[in-house]
């Protein structure tokens, strides 16, 4: 699923977020279709996948879905009979290393559906991204979408890894791995650098891990644990600090400025196992 391809790393495509404070509260489901299809089936997909107090009202001719609970709307979905303006959702496919055919593959829709929260500057944006994650979903069923533009990262992830990875939600796990966008690099000594970009929509500082010599998948895993544990715990990572896989394991932290744009604050881990210190932090 995952692999480094430095041509594909370029990260001058991701969008400069003057305010890393941007949050979770709107995607876009990517479609090959350009009309919508129908949507009688939404208040059972609505309650699948929110729960049974949740119900859909359907705007059939105008493609659009409104989730309600409690007589309060959650969200809506607007299909558009066109793709994303400016080509965005390609751009931001660029260098996610969990879909390396991403590009080609996003070029081809021909409408997508806009998924908002509603009044989501009332919620966390824990609260707000798992809303948005559950709408996508629905999104992704109801009108036979593909992809999912998530533009707080920005990324765009298949719908296989989507919904492989938001499935997690109903074992009260977070889904780092569609809430973020992950690319990595060689570096010419043969270990690689792996990149995070949208810990800002949770007012967090982005990773970057640092001559990993481990697999790309285990580094994967270790950066998706060091993710959730910032999301459960906050910002508690301190420079000098510590952490790894386990108690054994020591790779130093920096506060540093990013190497990759936007230029910002971010959590340098050096994973060398050459560079190991003391009072390790075991990621969870």
């Amino acid at each position: 699923m995952a692999s480094i391809d430095n041509e594909n790393s370029d990260t001058k495509v991701h969008r400069d977020h003057e305010d890393e404070s941007y949050k979770p509260r709107l995607c876009f489901v990517l479609c090959t279709r350009q009309e919508p299809g129908p949507l009688a089936h939404a208040n059972d997909v609505a309650r699948r996948i929110f729960g049974p107090h949740y119900e859909a009202e359907v705007d059939e001719a105008n493609g659009q879905v409104s989730v309600i609970h409690g007589g309060n709307l959650v969200g809506i979905l607007q299909h558009v009979g066109a793709p994303v303006p400016g080509g965005e959702a390609e751009d931001n496919a660029v260098g996610n290393i969990l879909w390396k055919n991403g590009p080609k593959e996003v070029a081809t829709h021909r409408s997508h559906v806009i998924v908002v929260v509603f009044r989501s500057e009332e919620l966390e944006p824990i609260e707000s991204a798992t809303v948005l994650t559950r709408l996508a979903m629905m999104a992704l069923e109801l009108f036979d979408g593909f992809a999912v533009y998530w533009g707080a990262a920005p990324v765009t992830n298949s719908r296989e890894v989507f919904e492989l990875f938001a499935q997690s939600l109903a074992d009260d796990l977070l889904p780092v791995q569609i809430w973020l966008k992950y690319s990595a690099e060689r570096n010419p000594d043969g270990s690689f650098n792996l990149y995070t970009w949208g810990m800002g929509q949770f007012d967090l500082w982005d990773l970057e891990l640092h001559r990993c010599r481990m697999d790309l998948a285990d580094a994967l895993d270790f950066a998706w644990s060091v993710a959730e544990y910032l999301l459960s715990e906050g910002p508690i990572l301190k420079d000098g600090d510590t952490i790894g896989r386990s108690a054994d394991e020591r790779f130093p932290i920096q506060h540093a400025m990013s190497i990759t744009p936007p230029r910002r604050p971010v959590y340098r881990i050096i994973c060398d196992p050459d560079v190991q210190a003391t009072d390790s932090k075991a990621a969870r």
